[in-house]
């Protein structure tokens, strides 16, 4: 659980400076090698995870079409149902461990299992969030403002973050400008 909430409070920290991050968790076969680089298909899947666009959008012509930099933590299929498997554990200490991490994760507008960085779960001020959003939005300004072709990528990432934060701001669209 404090992995949970220490990735979530670095995250938004993080997206406060304007800094996009993108990451994953997931379980599975691995391990640590000597000089402690974790190594094998687990270290694989959370690449590949965090790399990918949404599974709504993972299409060939739409992959193309879509911000490669989608700042979001997403979990895996088999991390959410292992947790979910924990919380009918006999083991009262699984049992409740897993139910407080649950309470980190949600699904996104693409039914991705995500942690939820700026959730009522994260011990975050809403001083923090209102500031990652204001990030997000001038992010978007400037970039709609730019040539480079990048640019459009880069303001439809900083979008979704927009998006997520004015949602827990409770902050209209059309308050957003869009």
């Amino acid at each position: 659980m404090r992995l949970m909430t220490n990735a979530s409070s670095q995250f938004l920290s993080s997206m406060a400076r304007g800094i996009p991050m993108r990451g994953a968790a997931t379980v599975g076969i691995g391990m640590i090698s000597q000089n402690g680089a974790l190594l094998g298909p687990v270290l694989q899947e959370a690449y590949d995870l965090e790399r990918l666009p949404p599974k709504n959008l993972r299409s060939k012509e739409e992959c193309g079409k879509q911000p490669k930099n989608w700042c979001r933590l997403v979990v895996s299929d088999e991390l959410y149902g292992w947790l979910e498997d924990f919380t009918s554990s006999a083991d009262l200490f699984e049992r409740e461990a897993a139910r407080e991490c649950l309470k980190f994760i949600i699904q996104d507008e693409s039914r991705e299992w995500v942690i939820d960085y700026a959730g009522s779960s994260v011990p975050v001020t809403r001083q923090l969030v209102t500031l990652a959003y204001k990030t997000a939005t001038t992010n978007i300004e400037l970039a709609s403002k730019s040539a480079n072709p990048d640019s459009k990528l880069h303001a439809e990432a900083w979008q979704h973050v927009a998006q997520y934060l004015g949602s827990k701001l409770h902050v209209s669209g059309s308050a957003m400008g869009w």
